[in-house]
Formats: C-alpha cells, sequence, structure tokens
C-alpha cells in the first residue's frame, strides 16, 4: 500500500512537471511565431491579434472565415 502511495505521488509530480512544460514550449512556440504571415495595421487585423492570443493557448478548434 505504502508502494502505491509513493508511486501514485510520483505520477502526480510528473504529470504536473509535464504540464507545466507543455504550457512553456506553448508560449515559446507562440512567442517565436508572432504574426508574420499577417499584413496590415488596421483595426481588424489588430481584432484578429487579439482572438488569435485568446484561443492559442487552448486546445480549441477555430473556423476562420473571410475573403482570403
Amino acid at each position: 500500500a505504502i508502494e502505491n502511495t509513493l508511486a501514485y505521488e510520483e505520477i502526480a509530480r510528473l504529470k504536473a512537471r509535464l504540464e507545466q512544460e507543455n504550457v512553456y514550449l506553448q508560449e515559446e512556440i507562440r512567442d517565436e511565431v508572432g504574426y508574420t504571415d499577417l499584413l496590415g495595421h488596421s483595426a481588424a487585423i489588430r481584432n484578429i491579434q487579439r482572438q488569435i492570443d485568446m484561443v492559442a493557448p487552448t486546445d480549441a478548434s477555430v473556423l476562420i472565415l473571410g475573403e482570403s
């Protein structure tokens, strides 16, 4: 029983560590990629950038509609 408790605690620590590393790596990717493919400085482009920032850290699917 003690061995199971110790194993569970180790798994919980490793899971927390992986979650932290995942967040860190996602932030690194976002910082590295940036918005180099978006052209323009209009209010519409700034709005799109804010929306990207909101959904980027999630695993949500995103449907993009527009002219091009």
